[in-house]
């Protein structure tokens, strides 16, 4: 590699860690603020922290892992079958189990907030990345018409939407609390629908197989990451978990940090299980880590 590819290159990931621990810390700060009731955390500027550090950590980490032009293609992907799901949904009360409607003056398409399309892709890349982190950590490379594993293909989609869904449990009722998003149809699930949970998984699930099975009969020529761009998609799980558990201890729903623990908890204590373990190949040859 030339001077100048190694100097981009590491600048892209000095970048792209320092998105990272920014994102990583904002969001710790936002966690322990709710959990201790602090002002700071209310304020314009936290609260803008929270919303763009995250697109840019996706953008970024996706753009370094699957390259420039994969990256971005998951990014509108996923916003694009997000936004229809939510189209479909508000004006016709289905995919997601009943009537629904965002609340706040924000700028809207469709009655729905601009940020919504985004989020989807932050939340389905998260589930994705989980997935792959722990396919990686067993030293497995992704199923590809080269190598061949398509019948892992169904496993992984059906992990992704699990793992999208299990922030879901968490995220949902918080969001209602604070006042997002409101139910029409009240359900049984802290007055969601469960179809809600269904939705999501169904989102999910087209959008990771749609790019999954692209990749199988596309893989990537070349990995542009290293091991540890694959500790943060358990990192970011774990924040966020910490993030929505003190949420729903400060709008005193203690019930629901239980179930949300039961369910991330043991997802990310996995996950950075298997990373611990994980050698990949070159480095147990060469007995050192990337």
């Amino acid at each position: 590699m030339c001077d100048r590819e190694y100097m981009i290159t590491r600048l892209r990931r000095n970048f792209l860690w320092g998105i990272f621990i920014s994102t990583v810390i904002v969001y710790i700060i936002d966690a322990a603020g709710h959990l201790l009731q602090w002002g700071l955390v209310e304020t314009p500027f936290i609260n803008f922290l929270t919303y763009t550090l995250p697109v840019f950590l996706l953008i970024c980490h996706a753009t370094w892992v699957l390259d420039l032009k994969r990256g971005l293609c998951f990014v509108l992907i996923a916003s694009l079958i997000g936004f229809l799901a939510e189209v479909i949904s508000l004006h016709y009360a289905t995919l997601f189990g009943g009537r629904y409607m965002y609340l706040g003056d924000g700028v809207k398409l469709f009655e729905i907030p601009l940020k919504i399309p985004i989020f989807w892709a932050v939340v389905v890349y998260l589930g994705y990345s989980l997935t792959t982190s722990f396919h990686y950590s067993l030293n497995k490379n992704k199923p590809s018409r080269h190598t061949g594993g398509a019948t892992l293909l169904p496993l992984l989609i059906l992990l992704d939407g699990l793992f999208v869904v299990s922030i879901d449990l968490l995220l949902d009722p918080v969001q209602v609390h604070t006042q997002q998003w409101t139910w029409l149809d009240e359900g049984a699930y802290f007055g969601i629908p469960i179809g809600n949970f269904i939705g999501w998984f169904l989102v999910t699930t087209v959008t990771t197989g749609l790019f999954r099975t692209f990749e199988y009969f596309w893989p990537q020529k070349k990995h542009a990451s290293d091991k540890w761009a694959h500790l943060m998609p358990g990192v970011c799980y774990g924040v966020l978990y910490l993030m929505l558990v003190s949420q729903a201890f400060r709008i005193q729903l203690p019930e629901l940090a239980l179930i949300g623990s039961l369910v991330m908890g043991p997802i990310l204590i996995l996950n950075l299980i298997f990373f611990a373990c994980w050698q990949p190949a070159r480095s147990r040859a060469k007995r050192c880590f990337f």
